[in-house]
């Protein structure tokens, strides 16, 4: 119980102005592949409805690189919130026959209907934008680095601060240079709040920009002259697990015109 009560403390202190991001985590065998593509193109009539009445904010399919059999999932789809509000209440009949113009309610049905078998939803998780900086590209990153951070009872606030107070100015300095063009710290909303509470994003726009960007000892040095590196390597070991990282590759994407 206090572990549950201590993080939703740490993620009610970011709910005035939040961003809600939900993943959902797919795994489609590799028969499916061609008919999961076009059920997300489907969707993506959908999510372009949305996008317009404002329910959402953005919606994007990424595929999991270099996952394999035995992987768990293999695609997520991320779509972005202004709150749980909208997350509630951004489905129903007219939207889907306002996406669908001119085709009856059997029709959309029948497509509706290919969604299940094409691949099996392993589970849906919301998180809470808790902090962020980036660039404003005309399009989304295309590779993210994917961290998923696992955090002992009690310890949720002084690792969202290092996040907060030492990590993001790094990441933002790097943003400047044109070494990334994002970063951005979830929380986790409800589920299990015992492992993984955390996932950091790191955004880019290619693999050249990986390549590319300056090391984090020259970042860090540069942002914060007075602080030991070592010793706040050794405080961020003690706040947090790095219990797995990803490698997301975008595939499609909604998103707000410029």
């Amino acid at each position: 119980m206090k572990v549950i009560i201590g993080f939703v403390f740490v993620i009610s202190s970011f709910l005035n102005a939040q961003t809600i991001g939900v993943v959902d985590f797919m795994k489609v065998e590799p028969e499916n592949t061609q008919a999961y593509m076009e059920v997300e193109k489907m969707w993506k009539n959908i999510h372009q409805t949305r996008l317009k009445k404002g329910l959402i904010k953005f919606w994007g399919l990424y595929g999991i690189m270099f996952s394999g059999a035995n992987n768990e999932y293999n695609y997520v789809t991320v779509t972005h919130y202004n709150s749980m509000k909208d997350f509630d209440n951004s489905y129903s009949n007219e939207i889907n026959q306002e996406a669908f113009s001119g085709k009856s309610q059997r029709e959309i049905n029948r497509m509706m209907d290919k969604t299940g078998p094409s691949r099996t939803l392993v589970r849906s998780q919301p998180f809470n934008l808790l902090s962020r900086t980036e660039t404003s590209p005309s399009e989304p990153s295309s590779i993210l680095l994917v961290n998923f951070m696992t955090v002992e009872p009690g310890g949720n606030s002084d690792y969202v601060d290092l996040e907060r107070e030492i990590y993001k100015d790094v990441h933002e300095e790097s943003v400047k240079q044109g070494g990334r063009s994002g970063w951005s710290v979830w929380g986790k909303i409800g589920g299990d709040l015992t492992s993984r509470q955390f996932v950091t994003v790191d955004s880019y726009s290619s693999w050249d920009q990986i390549d590319q960007e300056s090391s984090f000892g020259d970042l860090f040095k540069k942002v914060h002259p007075d602080k030991n590196m070592e010793e706040v390597s050794d405080k961020t070991i003690k706040s947090r697990i790095l219990e797995k990282r990803e490698i997301w590759r975008l595939i499609d994407s909604v998103k707000p015109s410029n």
